[in-house]
């Protein structure tokens, strides 16, 4: 892929460009699309502090949101000039193309939403549990762990986010990572239910990550919640004659046994 694509031509010294050159930087694609900021985290960042920095600045100068202020029927000079300094220094290209007007369509069905589902719901964490006794001595060490392992979970994101490292590669780093961090957490407390019980008490007890739990005993959480709705499992299946109702099909609730080991 030729450079002139995605980076503009620089004229050379004092020399100025060509018309082919012109022509090339008028079409040049130097910003991925809108939607791609919810692929690419650093671009995501950037974006984000850019728009917060310029809202701030426009508050401050006129009063007014950028949007407010571009639905204004009548611009000053300075304030033409300024939202031409924010459109071209604009991280992402919102051209109004079908996939960034679905990417808004998401996020206006979405605002609001997480706000809504955590202020809605009390997440009663203690059902993880097998309510084994431990020992607080333990408990802190498991802790010291945890905090170990965030900070090293941090540091990969980092690199990941600021593209030193492939998503291969942070895949790969991170089972690495959690794996060391499991055998350590088992050499200093070898009962996975007691194991089990202070790490859901370290993690559902705070807001906290809880992807620890899961990393290193999400197969005693599920033994867990099986041993507590005796080893039974409920689910959902396509049945013409059910009475659950969705997407214009109907569905009916079964019921299974699984093995207790």
């Amino acid at each position: 892929m030729p450079k002139y694509w995605y980076s503009p031509i620089k004229p050379k010294d004092d020399a100025e460009l060509s018309e082919e050159d012109e022509f090339n930087n008028r079409i040049c694609a130097d910003k991925k699309p809108y939607f791609m900021r919810y692929i690419y985290p650093d671009l995501d960042k950037k974006y984000r502090s850019f728009v917060k920095a310029a809202e701030r600045q426009c508050r401050l100068m006129y009063g007014m949101k950028i949007e407010e202020l571009v639905k204004q029927d009548e611009l000053t000079d300075e304030q033409v000039s300024w939202l031409d300094w924010y459109f071209r220094l604009y991280p992402v290209n919102d051209n109004g193309s079908t996939m960034n007007r679905l990417c808004h369509m998401v996020e206006d069905e979405f605002k609001g939403f997480k706000t809504k589902v955590k202020a809605s719901c009390e997440f009663d964490y203690k059902i993880l549990k097998s309510n084994a006794r431990f020992d607080p001595e333990i408990a802190k060490k498991i802790n010291d762990l945890y905090v170990q392992f965030s900070k090293a979970k941090a540091a990969l994101i980092m690199d990941k986010n600021e593209v030193r490292i492939s998503g291969d590669e942070y895949t790969d780093s991170f089972k690495d990572i959690t794996q060391q961090f499991k055998e350590k957490a088992y050499e200093i407390c070898s009962n996975s239910k007691m194991l089990c019980d202070i790490i859901i008490e370290i993690c559902y007890s705070t807001e906290k990550s809880k992807s620890f739990a899961w990393e290193v005993c999400g197969d005693q959480i599920i033994e867990n919640l099986l041993e507590k709705n005796n080893y039974e499992l409920s689910y959902i299946t396509r049945d013409d004659n059910g009475d659950i109702e969705y997407n214009g099909f109907k569905f009916s609730e079964r019921k299974c046994k699984v093995d207790n080991p």
